[in-house]
């Protein structure tokens, strides 16, 4: 889902969202990234009941994860959209085993968008520009994050997008 926007910073309703599943430690992660800022979207899907509860119990992966802070019901790809609009800036937590970019990564340059991700790689790849990628770790400061979220976009050049683009990716994928 690319979504292509840039609106005014006065017409953003949050500063921080995450839309994604519930796993491993997102939501530890999430909630230490957003604990300065009272305007956030966060939205932790878990597909069951059943699963929450071995994923919390059994495998002591969601520890700090409330049922009453997850959904049962994925969102609809209009409301995803829409809370991306109203965002100043996405974060990204990938999941412990992930290799290469995320989905959200390439998401967030389509709708030029700020991205704040756990996924290192993303630093070695032509479009990272400090002003619009954060990488975090546990290292990582809440004046760093501030920091950032202060800084204005950088607009990326047009190669570097249609470079991203699916039209480009099937060709480089039945060209190579």
């Amino acid at each position: 889902m690319i979504i292509k926007t840039l609106k005014e910073k006065n017409e953003l309703k949050y500063d921080f969202s995450f839309i994604g599943t519930a796993h491993s430690e997102r939501f530890n992660i999430v909630k230490k990234l957003t604990r300065s800022s009272a305007s956030c979207f966060l939205f932790f899907y878990c597909p069951s009941k059943i699963v929450y509860l071995y994923k919390k119990y059994i495998k002591s992966e969601l520890n700090g994860l409330k049922i009453s802070d997850v959904s049962f019901s994925s969102m609809d790809r209009q409301s995803i959209i829409d809370v991306i609009e109203s965002s100043r800036s996405i974060i990204d937590v990938c999941h412990p085993s992930q290799v290469g970019l995320t989905m959200r990564s390439i998401e967030m340059l389509g709708a030029k968008k700020k991205l704040i991700t756990t996924n290192i790689e993303i630093l070695s790849y032509d479009f990272y520009h400090s002003n619009n990628i954060l990488y975090v770790n546990d290292m990582t400061t809440l004046e760093q994050i501030n920091n950032f979220m202060e800084l204005p976009y950088y607009e990326i050049c047009d190669e570097i997008y249609d470079n991203y683009s699916i039209k480009n990716w099937i060709k480089r994928l039945f060209h190579e």
